[in-house]
């Protein structure tokens, strides 16, 4: 047992180390983020059972059930939208939640590509022009971590209408230009 033990915590401080250097680089961003850039943190939450506060009986057994992903999106304040403005001098960060939810329980590169898009769409409906995203995943090998999604990269200009994106996941550090 203390061999297999010593086996499985010989690749933890490679682990921590990334670890701490992800979270490192998240909180830098988060206080210098440059203009025109914008960045988001992606995650799946559990799928969650719908029930009705008065159920009947006959759906005691029955229960719709959801999935739940999350963006945490950090980008500049918007004079218009925000009621303050924010410039290289006095910049105004702001901190947004975008939650869908949807009957769909796989969590796989499209349902992620789809949370992608519709970040992209409400930062276009509110004029917000990024030209470079930073993203912030999680390492789930059928969510962000595909062949799919990598593939995706190559036409993020046509359909995100971003510049470049930098897309951190665990054990991967992607740029696109």
């Amino acid at each position: 047992m203390f061999s297999y033990l010593k086996e499985i915590l010989a690749t933890f401080p490679s682990h921590q180390f990334r670890a701490t250097w992800q979270n490192l680089q998240l909180k830098h961003l988060q206080q210098n983020l440059p203009q025109n850039n914008c960045m988001c943190v992606h995650d799946f939450s559990e799928n969650y059972n719908c029930f009705e506060k008065d159920e009947i009986q006959s759906n005691y057994f029955q229960k719709n059930e959801v999935s739940l992903h999350v963006s945490v999106i950090y980008r500049h304040s918007i004079l218009e939208v925000d009621g303050v403005g924010s410039s290289d001098e006095h910049p105004n960060i702001i901190t947004e939640h975008l939650f869908l939810v949807s009957p769909d329980l796989n969590h796989d590169h499209n349902f992620s590509q789809y949370a992608q898009l519709q970040v992209a769409e409400y930062l276009r409906s509110i004029n917000y022009e990024c030209s470079v995203m930073h993203e912030f995943t999680d390492g789930c090998p059928c969510q962000y971590k595909s062949r799919h999604c990598m593939g995706g990269i190559s036409v993020d200009k046509s359909t995100l209408g971003y510049d470049k994106r930098h897309v951190f996941k665990q054990n991967l550090v992607k740029e696109n230009n």
